[in-house]
């Protein structure tokens, strides 16, 4: 590229210059080595050249504002940067959340130059200037390597978070006019950021107070028409839309909508090509149920997008986005579409701002749709005038006797499924992964507190351990030499695998210490009939002993779903046991589940309470019947309270 040399240049500086001139962090130079140079390192050897400062300022301009997108930008400003410099490699290098350093645009010519040039070798100057936010010149073989950091905000203090890269072979030659090159360029994207975030806030700005102004609007509209023509309206001329369709649902919850409402057209013509294209696609929206634009981003669905394309095909040079009018509460009363003309620039934030809309216009048209209906029609029915006759004071005279003895008090008793299970029940597992070498108990045996149950088998473990504190004795021996070689590095690295083989010994240790099971309560042995299982391997967490005391029993009552609203915690119980038919047992309910289960194919509420066995009569697992005393109730709402709460499901 040539330059005009009337104009003001680039300073070119000394190789020698002090580092603390630019703010630039240099590292040792490394000694050259004299190869032959590439074609395109030829032009290197004219860095001592000047530079046309307002040209290059020139073509900055041009390119910051022709990009469309931060991406689209950034791929041009490494292809500026390395046409400038003519670097055999430029980039633009990225630091992710968890701080890992990601190259997102480059531009590489050392496919043409056998160089041996690999980009992670610029991965440790890249994150060295990001932390720092400090430039940077290093060399790195025979290349020189200047980084420089790049802000989102120009002139801000907080940490650079990507940076631009240039890879140069300079031979002899100064850095410093590459340097203030890169250092200029970074300046102007950063600007660019600052100008691009100025302009999401005041779109935000905006957005908000249109959005505020288009509820208004459409909330002081009665009827549902008018206001979803106000809200067409509105949103065609603050979005600078060529055109806004709203339509409702024909019924509540339906997937099919009717057009009310097209921006810039008082009537809608139902029978038109163009309704029958939005109608269709607000059909499609309702179905698809989330935003939709079109043309599609990379990463979008592609799904249900028929009838979106066909009205797109009638209108190319625009952009499509819709979605379902879905209110705060949950409801879905319609859904409204958008064209726009076609600005990629502009897609994020009309993406954004539809999402934002939909629900507070949702909102909006559903007031205003509700405050336009007329008081409901009152159903008049006509009352019979009741029979005055003596048949119609004998009926009268009946009804009163029968619903006087309806209300005579009567207790209610719920009828209930009911099993005994343990109180306390403890499992004793398997501590880690190996064979089990011999079982002490067996179902129905007593046991105590810390008594051994079962014992793991060693042989494996011990091995283990001779293994690891034999390679432990070599990494230790290994250290020893490399630390004599003055080794720094494969000295740590042996340190490193000797702590790491002290953490497995330690662990297999826990092990060999873990290999006795044993009782953590005192009870009596409910399964683990282990006699057959001696020598066969386990899992950690194996369940091989299930243990539970017989002092004290719980009884768990299955209250049906229909009548657990009547029982509550304190109401007696009567109980008898299939087991123990001639003893009933008693108690009163400590406590209800609040989630039910379920038992025999429905639905059950689990109460318990619990149930002393001074005779060693009772056994977990036991069944019966139980009835639950929840209170007195009349006779007409025990015989009619079940029907009634039918019928009323039904028309409710």
């Amino acid at each position: 590229m040539q330059h005009s040399t009337s104009r003001p240049n680039f300073p070119v500086r000394n190789s020698h210059s002090s580092p603390s001139e630019s703010g630039v962090v240099r590292t040792r130079q490394r000694p050259v080595r004299n190869v032959d140079s590439p074609p395109q390192a030829d032009r290197h050897s004219q860095s001592g050249e000047r530079i046309a400062l307002d040209s290059i300022q020139l073509e900055l301009q041009q390119v910051l504002r022709d990009a469309h997108g931060e991406s689209v930008l950034v791929q041009k400003i490494v292809e500026l940067t390395s046409q400038l410099t003519n670097a055999i490699w430029c980039g633009y290098f990225d630091q992710t959340a968890d701080r890992q350093l990601n190259c997102v645009a480059e531009k590489n010519l050392v496919a043409d130059q056998n160089l041996g040039f690999a980009r992670s070798s610029l991965l440790p100057a890249a994150g060295a200037t990001i932390d720092t936010s400090k430039s940077r010149v290093a060399t790195t073989g025979e290349l020189t390597v200047i980084t420089t950091p790049i802000f989102a905000c120009a002139g801000s203090s907080v940490q650079a978070s990507s940076c631009l890269c240039i890879a140069l072979n300079l031979k002899q030659e100064s850095p410093q006019p590459f340097l203030l090159m890169t250092q200029m360029i970074a300046a102007s994207l950063s600007q660019w950021h600052e100008r691009n975030r100025a302009a999401v806030l005041d779109w935000q700005i905006d957005s908000t107070t249109a959005i505020a102004e288009l509820m208004s609007k459409v909330v002081s509209t009665h009827g549902s028409r008018k206001s979803a023509l106000v809200a067409t309206n509105e949103l065609a001329t603050f979005l600078k839309a060529r055109l806004v369709a709203i339509g409702f649902c024909q019924t509540e919850n339906s997937k099919r909508t009717r057009l009310q409402s097209v921006s810039g057209a008082t009537e809608v013509d139902l029978g038109g090509k163009q309704s029958t294209l939005l109608q269709s696609a607000l059909n499609e929206t309702l179905i698809r149920g989330t935003l939709t634009t079109l043309p599609d981003s990379g990463g979008d669905d592609r799904c249900m997008k028929l009838a979106h394309k066909k009205l797109l095909e009638s209108h190319p040079d625009c952009r499509l986005v819709s979605s379902p009018l879905t209110t705060t509460s949950g409801e879905t009363i319609g859904a409204w579409i958008c064209l726009l003309p076609d600005d990629a620039q502009q897609q994020g934030r009309l993406s954004r701002f539809a999402s934002v809309t939909s629900s507070y216009l949702a909102d909006a048209l559903d007031a205003s749709k509700r405050a336009s209906l007329g008081p409901a029609a009152r159903v008049k029915s006509q009352a019979r005038q009741f029979y005055q006759g003596r048949v119609g004071r004998a009926i009268l005279v009946v009804a009163t006797l029968v619903g006087l003895v309806m209300m005579v008090p009567v207790s209610h008793r719920v009828s209930c499924d009911c099993q005994l299970k343990p109180t306390v029940r403890r499992f004793a597992v398997a501590p880690h992964d190996g064979i089990l070498l011999e079982s002490f108990v067996k179902p129905g045996d007593m046991v105590e507190p810390g008594q051994l149950l079962a014992r793991m088998d060693d042989r494996e473990l011990r091995l283990q351990l001779l293994d690891l504190v034999a390679q432990q004795e070599t990494a230790l021996k290994k250290r020893d030499v490399h630390r004599s070689a003055r080794d720094a590095a494969a000295t740590q690295i042996a340190e490193l695998e000797i702590d790491q083989l002290d953490a497995q010994i330690e662990l297999v240790t826990f092990k060999k210490n873990s290999l006795d099971i044993k009782s953590a309560v005192a009870g009596v042995v409910l399964q683990g009939d282990l006699e057959d299982a001696q020598g066969a391997p386990v899992r950690t967490g194996d369940v091989l002993i299930e243990i539970a005391p017989l002092e004290e029993l719980r009884l768990e009552l299955r209250v049906p779903e229909a009548d657990v609203a009547y029982v509550k915690a304190n109401q007696s119980v009567t109980v008898v046991l299939e087991g123990v038919p001639f003893e009933t047992l008693g108690g009163h309910i400590v406590s209800i589940r609040p989630m039910s289960e379920v038992y025999e194919n429905r639905n059950v509420f689990v109460s318990e309470f619990p149930i002393a066995n001074d005779g060693q009569l009772l056994r977990p697992g036991m069944q019966g019947r139980a009835k639950v005393t929840t209170g007195w109730r009349s006779i007409g709402w025990v015989l009619f309270h079940r029907p009634a709460e039918r019928v009323f499901s039904i028309f409710r």
